[in-house]
């Protein structure tokens, strides 16, 4: 046998070695692989490895590979689960992939079938997965996959994704399909799509009805229908590797379901800042948009919608017409056009901008239309005060916004003549002059600060031109929400005639001078007022009562009044200190009022009806002209129409009531330097007052000058509980004066007379209480002292004057002459005078009245005692009409026995005893019994003594 070369031994061993070599090949491709796929360890070692990975545990159940002498692969398996923490976050059952190797060396797999029976996925659970970082950068797979020719198929699928803490999305799918044919390849599927944003749910329904399909390479969608809730849409699309161009539109979509999306922020980032100026939307739109890879453009046209404006007060919007563009960037509001507040009458335009939409949001959008009271009850809402509006009011709005949630809202509306506006249900100005309103708001969430709210006046005002100075300004914070203000500022650029807040008090209550300034509230846990305010030369109609300068200071502390001027020809000034914490209760410290002379009898007579013919001096009239404050602003248009009112107080009107905790008064005084009241002269008179926040009011005076005497006075009075009581005073007063002025009786009675009246009652109203009075060293001329005893009765309320002084006279008719004292007593109880005690002594006369009566019936029960002296005169000089002498002797047969003296005896003793002797004394007793205020009464007379 021949010996093998060398060369040939070599290639005899490397053909073994490659046949062995292709032999192992074959053996694991066909034999190993599949048994190793198979294979519990290795299952368990690819399970560690997933789980040192992403921190999962990978579950494999019965896979199965198999391959076969081509270079078609097949890989099954029951089911692939992924598990973390006992949550499946990725379930795949009955996995079924086959591919080819046929095209390897090519670095392109075909891949003929990849499908499942059912999935499930939960893509949140799926991100928590925490995969190691790799060491170096992956490259690209140089390996296509070319799946046109496959099976791709999933019988059933549920995917949940949450985007955010409001939104979330469920998918469920069935029959998804891309056919194994070519030319077309179509796609089958049936998808419902849930959107849930806080329970507002919406729900998209896809079916192809083959009209998506694979062909020359290129995605076709043909005139595709889906639904969203109840609308119909459509989708063209034609898509590459390379470009793609996507057309959706629709005819009749349900406004809200734009809404809907667009909150979600799942298609544009801040997408619901895109109409958050909007609520409550509902109608319909035609809309065609158009995405290629160049660019978004788009448009919708309204067919009809309705929504609610935020920046108004959510003011009910309806748009019959309009059209939106849109591109990738900007979006274009033209043309809206509609009507407000559900009335077609309240006409209403709109056209603005989104700039930017996906990031900054900035929103600028233009409103005009017709104002009437409908808008303006919306913009009460927003300046928190009531506005009213009467006819119609042009108007012209502005308002931004940005992604921030910041809304500006500014313009304006003009009230033409004719026309009226109403603040608080007052009228601000004559209707006969165009007036306008300027307005800048800003609104953050609840938050509204009121930039300002400019109020002008004037003949004639262009339109969309405002004048250049505002008369009056309001600004402010406050929450839309709650009403609560944060800060309101008042402010008069320049000084205002003063009949301006004449239209505010819609009466005619302030004449000549000016008033201005600027106040500011600031709020918080203690609100305070910072700023100031002048009055200057105003006079108050009618009244006779002018400030010729007043003003309101502020300092953290403290809010500061003062004022000068005139009262009846009387100057005064003031002054006061009123904590500066707008809290309940108003704390006043300090108030000092001083009247430099007061004239009581003209302050009264400034309370009666004044003659409507009465003229005013001309020079007196031309002195006040020259001499008043003006300003640049002309009165005319603040003349208010004088009103009357027909209106009388009913029984059945509720009274007042005291409400505690309002207002506390820690000091006033009231100072008077000297005043007279007819004859009477009074000074130096310093009164303090006191109000606690419970209702407790005291009022203290000195011992001020009083008809050349003296007198005091103090009130104490529970508001809250209605129990008020009085104690006056009065010392060395000279009577002539008191007689004189008070009781009509001028030079009738002379002497130095003292008083002291306690009254106090509670919320019956019932008075109690008691008087005493005394008169020291008089005399009386002519009237006598039973008709000084009635009239200074009257003085105190006594009943009692309702008895005709002549009868009394009649029956006892009085001697002339001086006394020496006069006192008197009365109990007071529930509006009865339970006992009336009055006591007279002089030389030749005593007198001593006792009883009762009642203070509203006047059902009285009296006794009068009389004593005379028959000394000196006897009774001629005093007999009038009626001889006292015969009067005693007729008296004489109804003189009273010894018992019945005796019963009188306590109350005779109570008769002051005369100077000239008792042995020559007669006593007289007149009883009186029945209505003294009608003379429907009883009375007798009978001689006891």
């Amino acid at each position: 046998m021949n010996k093998l070369s060398f060369n040939a031994k070599v290639s005899v061993v490397s053909g073994l070695v490659a046949i062995v070599i292709v032999a192992v090949l074959i053996f694991t491709y066909i034999v190993a692989i599949p048994a190793l796929v198979s294979d519990e360890r290795f299952l368990n070692y690819l399970s560690e490895a997933v789980k040192e990975q992403v921190g999962a545990d990978l579950v494999v159940e019965k896979p199965v590979l198999k391959t076969r002498f081509s270079p078609v692969i097949n890989f099954k398996t029951d089911k692939i689960s992924l598990i973390k923490n006992g949550k499946t976050l990725l379930d795949v059952e009955n996995f079924d992939t086959e591919f080819s190797l046929a095209k390897i060396f090519q670095k392109k797999i075909i891949l003929r079938k990849l499908g499942s029976d059912e999935i499930f996925a939960d893509i949140n659970a799926l991100q928590t997965l925490t995969f190691k970082e790799q060491e170096k950068e992956q490259k690209p797979s140089e390996f296509k996959v070319d799946w046109l020719s496959s099976l791709l198929y999933v019988k059933k699928c549920m995917i949940l994704y949450k985007a955010n803490d409001k939104v979330s999305i469920k998918l469920l799918a069935k029959d998804l399909e891309i056919t194994s044919e070519r030319e077309p390849k179509h796609i089958h599927f049936g998808i419902f799509v849930e959107i849930n944003n806080q329970n507002d749910k919406l729900r998209l329904g896809f079916k192809d009805f083959d009209k998506v399909y694979i062909k020359d390479k290129k995605l076709i969608v043909d005139n595709f229908e889906f639904i969203v809730n109840r609308s119909r849409v459509y989708i063209d699309s034609v898509a590459d590797e390379k470009k793609f161009d996507f057309r959706i539109h629709s005819n009749n979509y349900d406004i809200k379901s734009i809404n809907q999306f667009l909150n979600s922020n799942l298609l544009i980032p801040n997408g619901s800042e895109v109409l958050a100026c909007f609520k409550d939307l509902k109608g319909n739109i035609k809309f065609d948009f158009r995405l290629t890879n160049k660019g978004l453009n788009g448009q919708v046209d309204v067919n009809k919608i309705a929504f609610k404006l935020i920046p108004l007060a959510n003011m009910p919007v309806s748009v019959t017409s309009g059209k939106l563009t849109m591109d990738s960037k900007n979006i274009d509001i033209q043309d809206f056009k509609g009507y407000y507040d559900n009335r077609i009458a309240n006409v209403i335009e709109m056209s603005g901008k989104v700039n930017d939409y996906t990031k900054k949001v900035d929103t600028i959008l233009a409103i005009t239309g017709d104002a009437t009271n409908n808008f303006a009850n919306y913009v009460s809402k927003l300046a928190n005060c009531n506005i009213t509006l009467k006819g119609k009011t042009p108007f012209a709005l502005r308002v931004l916004y940005d992604v921030s949630g910041k809304v500006e809202v500014a313009g304006g509306a003009k009230v033409p003549a004719g026309s009226d506006i109403l603040i608080e249900n007052m009228s601000i100005s004559p209707n006969k002059f165009d007036r306008a309103l300027g307005i800048n708001l800003i609104l953050k969430g609840n938050d509204v600060e009121i930039k300002h709210l400019n109020y002008y006046i004037a003949d004639a005002i262009a339109s969309n031109i405002a004048p250049t100075k505002p008369m009056i300004t309001l600004k402010g914070k406050l929450n839309a929400m709650s009403g609560a203000i944060k800060e309101l500022e008042f402010d008069i650029p320049e000084p205002l005639p003063s009949e301006f807040f004449n239209v505010i008090a819609s009466q005619r209550l302030f004449k000549n001078g000016t008033i201005s300034g600027n106040l500011k509230y600031l709020g918080g846990k203690k609100p305070y007022l910072d700023g100031n305010m002048a009055m200057k030369g105003v006079r108050i109609v009618g009244q006779k009562f002018s400030i010729k300068n007043g003003t309101l200071t502020t300092n953290r502390d403290t809010v500061h009044l003062t004022a000068n001027g005139r009262f009846r020809r009387t100057n005064y000034t003031f002054d006061g200190d009123i904590k500066n914490e707008i809290l309940f209760p108003i704390i006043v410290k300090n108030i000092n009022l001083n009247i430099e002379d007061l004239d009581v009898e003209r302050v009264i007579q400034s309370f009666a009806p004044r003659d409507p013919n009465r003229k005013i001096d001309p020079k007196r009239l031309a002195e006040i002209r020259k001499n008043a404050v003006k300003s640049n602003v002309s009165t005319k248009y603040f003349e208010v129409e004088e009103k009357t009112t027909t209106k009388t107080v009913s029984e059945n009107d509720d009274p007042i009531e005291f409400q505690p905790n309002l207002v506390a008064i820690e000091k006033c005084q009231f100072n008077v330097k000297k005043g007279e009241y007819k004859d009477i002269k009074f000074g130096n008179l310093h009164a303090n007052l006191t109000l606690t926040k419970l209702g407790v009011l005291e009022i203290k005076s000195n011992k001020f000058d009083f008809a050349e005497g003296i007198s005091t006075l103090k009130v104490y009075c529970d508001l809250a509980k209605e129990k008020y009581s009085i104690r006056l005073g009065a010392k060395d007063v000279e009577s002539n004066l008191i007689a004189s002025t008070m009781l009509n009786l001028p030079n009738e009675i002379s002497g130095k007379s003292k008083a002291l009246l306690e009254f106090y009652t509670d919320h019956n109203a019932k008075l109690n209480g008691s008087i005493r009075f005394a008169i020291n060293d008089g005399s009386i001329t002519k009237l006598g002292l039973v008709q000084y005893v009635l009239n200074m009765a009257a003085l105190f309320r006594n009943p009692i004057v309702m008895i005709s002084p002549s009868t009394i006279v009649d029956l006892v008719n009085i001697p002339e002459g001086s006394f020496k004292l006069i006192n008197g007593e009365m109990k007071i109880r529930n509006n009865v005078i339970e006992r009336m005690m009055i006591k007279s002594s002089s030389p030749q006369l005593s007198s001593f009245i006792i009883g009762r009566i009642d203070l509203e019936t006047f059902d009285s029960s009296l006794r009068i005692y009389t004593k005379f002296s028959n000394r000196h005169k006897g009774f001629a000089g005093f007999l009038r009409g009626l001889s006292l002498n015969a009067l005693a002797k007729k008296a004489s047969s109804f003189t009273s026995p010894p018992e019945e003296v005796s019963y009188y005896a306590t109350e005779l003793s109570q008769l002051p005893k005369l100077e000239t002797g008792e042995e020559n004394a007669q006593v007289f007793l007149t009883t009186v019994d029945g209505d003294v205020q009608t003379t429907n009464f009883l009375s007798s007379l009978k001689k006891v003594k």
